[in-house]
């Protein structure tokens, strides 16, 4: 049972229009920093623009900011079980709580993860541009972005994701989980 509700929350988020608009803008906004001059994510340096560094830096960055991604995805299921009454639908089957929270977990953090990596791979397609400087890529290694996207963007989403998705489960409230989402920004500027 949990992985059917797992696998019906990704499938109900993957074409919707927050996945598809968020995943578009995640990649313009890589994209452009890698291949537009006039665009510089980070502090830019003397680095490759294909350099692990470089990768590593956009993910950071894009992980405090696509922390809104988990709080669409996560918290959205239980939101919407509990706005739309169809919770207790749920719970009149026999489905345990345990796999129904678990699943919507899972499966809204699958969404999260695969919105999220949007920053790779518009990284690694705008470091493949013809008209970028040669001098200024370095050799392409493939390892690197699975590693760093794992390490270091999904760590964030799903730390980000299970505060939040914790917050949307125990209160119930848009204006909480959004609260809570905004607190966690204001605590990372503070730090």
């Amino acid at each position: 049972m949990l992985s059917k509700i797992a696998g019906f929350e990704f499938r109900f988020q993957l074409l919707s229009p927050a996945s598809i608009a968020i995943f578009a803008i995640f990649f313009l906004l890589v994209f452009g920093g890698v291949t537009i001059d006039q665009i510089q994510v980070g502090a830019g340096g003397s680095v490759n623009i294909n350099s692990p560094n470089a990768l590593t830096v956009n993910l950071v960055i894009f992980s405090v900011f696509g922390a809104i991604i988990p709080t669409v995805f996560l918290s959205s299921g239980v939101l919407r079980d509990f706005g739309f009454k169809t919770s207790e639908l749920f719970y009149s089957r026999p489905v345990r709580e345990f796999d129904f929270v678990l699943g919507r977990f899972i499966g809204g953090f699958a969404i999260t993860a695969a919105v999220y990596a949007s920053v790779p791979l518009a990284f690694f397609i705008g470091s493949m541009m013809p008209w970028l400087d040669p001098e200024l890529i370095g050799p392409t290694v493939l390892w690197w972005y699975p590693y760093l996207f794992a390490v270091f963007g999904l760590v964030n989403m799903w730390v980000v994701g299970t505060i939040l998705f914790t917050v949307a489960n125990l209160t119930r409230s848009t204006v909480m989980t959004y609260s809570a989402f905004v607190a966690l920004l204001v605590l990372y500027f503070v730090d």
